[in-house]
C-alpha cells in the first residue's frame, strides 16, 4: 500500500510538472512605444567605412513593461515639447532632427496609463546588472562603451521569451551581425566588448535582440496600444 502511494504522488507531481503548473509569470506583457524619429544627414558616423553622405531615418522607441510587482517605463525617447514643433528639433550641426509625432504621455494615455502609474524607471543612457523586481524577469545590464555608464535592458516575456532592448549598444541590425562601432563612441574597444559579450549572452539563452533606433526590425513589431507578452 505505501508504495502505492507513494507512486501516485509522484504521478501527481510529475504530471504538474508537465502541465507547467509550477511556473508563476512575473513579467505579463510589454507595450511597444513609438516615441519619435530621428533623421540623420549622413549615416556613415553610424557606421565608419560605408554609407557615406547617404541619409537614414533611425526609430526611437520606448518599452512599457507590465510586471506583478506594477509598471517599468525603460527609455523616454525624444523630448515631449519636440511633438509641438511640425518640422521637429534640428542640431546647431544641422546633422540631426528630432521628430515627435505624438508626447509620450498621449500614448500612455491610450494605453489606459498616467505617468504617476508607473513606479519603475530606467534609462539605457543613465550612465551593472540591477534586477529591478528581484526575480530575475527584468534585467539591466551593463554594456559601457557608447557612453561610460550604457545599458541594457534584458525582458523576460511569457510567450516571446527573453528580448535584449539595446539602448544605443548598437544602432542598426547591421552594426550588431557585423559588430560595426560609430566613431564617435565614448570607447570604441569598449563598445566592442560589449557587444561581444550580449552575443555570448544572447547565444546562451536564447535571447533576441530588439534595436531601438532600428527602424525596418520595428516595423514587424506591433505597437501601443498593442502589446507583446
Amino acid at each position: 500500500m505505501k508504495h502505492l502511494m507513494t507512486a501516485a504522488i509522484l504521478g501527481t507531481l510529475l504530471a504538474a510538472c508537465a502541465t507547467g503548473g509550477e511556473r508563476v509569470e512575473t513579467v505579463t506583457r510589454m507595450f511597444v512605444i513609438d516615441c519619435g524619429e530621428n533623421h540623420v544627414r549622413d549615416v556613415s558616423r553610424w557606421t565608419p567605412g560605408v554609407n557615406a553622405g547617404r541619409p537614414h531615418v533611425f526609430g526611437n522607441h520606448c518599452y512599457l513593461i507590465r510586471h506583478a510587482k506594477g509598471w517599468m517605463l525603460w527609455d523616454s525617447g525624444n523630448a515631449d515639447r519636440i511633438a509641438a514643433l511640425p518640422n521637429g528639433l534640428t542640431a546647431p550641426s544641422g546633422m540631426i532632427t528630432a521628430i515627435m509625432r505624438k508626447p509620450l504621455v498621449e500614448s500612455l494615455r491610450q494605453i489606459g496609463l498616467a505617468p504617476a502609474d508607473i513606479g519603475h524607471f530606467a534609462m539605457s543612457h543613465s550612465h551593472g546588472d540591477h534586477d529591478v523586481f528581484g526575480d530575475g524577469s527584468v534585467l539591466i545590464k551593463a554594456t559601457p562603451g557608447h557612453t561610460p555608464r550604457h545599458q541594457v535592458l534584458v525582458v523576460n516575456l511569457p510567450r516571446t521569451g527573453r528580448v535584449i532592448l539595446s539602448g544605443d549598444m548598437v544602432h542598426l541590425r547591421y552594426s550588431w551581425e557585423n559588430r560595426v562601432v560609430p566613431s564617435f563612441n565614448f570607447d570604441i574597444p569598449w563598445s566592442g566588448r560589449s557587444i561581444d559579450q550580449m552575443k555570448d549572452y544572447a547565444a546562451g539563452t536564447g535571447a533576441k535582440i530588439w534595436i531601438n533606433h532600428d527602424k525596418e526590425q520595428h516595423a514587424a513589431i506591433p505597437k501601443a496600444p498593442a502589446y507583446v507578452e
